[in-house]
């Protein structure tokens, strides 16, 4: 089973409201948008940010768009910071999630 779970900016409630689904051979389960109505769905659709599938070292989930610092000095690189993207057009040479920065 694959979870996929998004979230967006609530800027009625000034916090991010979260939902998702469950995929297993097709949707088999959903947890709905809680927002007051101050979101719309169209809204959603065009600001929503993708949970990526991993966690950071306090096991707090990294969202696309999240700012995150990565210490690459173990493989003879350095600390960089940067933001978490989506790259769907391989222009930078890798397709999926990526730090831009």
């Amino acid at each position: 089973m694959r979870e996929l779970k998004f979230r967006v900016w609530n800027p009625m409630s000034k916090r991010f409201d979260y939902w998702g689904f469950d995929i297993d051979d097709g949707v088999t389960g959903f947890s709905g948008v809680t927002t007051g109505g101050a979101v719309t769905l169209e809204y959603a659709k065009n600001n929503s940010e993708q949970f990526i599938g991993r966690h950071d070292k306090n096991g707090v989930e990294i969202y696309e768009g999240d700012p995150v610092k990565f210490d690459n000095s173990a493989i003879g690189g350095g600390v960089v910071v940067g933001e978490v993207i989506m790259n769907t057009d391989n222009s930078l040479g890798h397709l999926g999630w990526m730090l831009f920065n």
